[in-house]
């Protein structure tokens, strides 16, 4: 760890950039979760969705988006209308 003072930020809830890392990721899994109850699990498939342009997000990949944009929620938007 570069940063020791990290732990004592995360442990205060100090670290803002810890937060949006965070819930980028729980983001992310959400919609991992939804698109593979659609394909059984398919891990090929999800991924490509994930990577793939997506005319719902300005045709940006569903990982750019979360990864870019300050909401996740049109990725999840996209993703609950595909498996519907």
């Amino acid at each position: 760890m570069r940063d020791p003072k990290a732990v004592g930020r995360w442990i205060t809830g100090t670290n803002v950039q810890q937060d949006e890392v965070v819930r980028r990721l729980l983001a992310l899994a959400y919609v991992i979760q939804v698109l593979a109850n659609r394909h059984d699990g398919d891990s090929n498939w999800t991924r490509t969705w994930l990577l793939s342009p997506n005319p719902k997000l300005e045709d940006a990949s569903a990982a750019e988006w979360i990864r870019d944009q300050e909401s996740a929620t049109p990725v999840i938007r996209a993703a609950r209308s595909y498996v519907e």
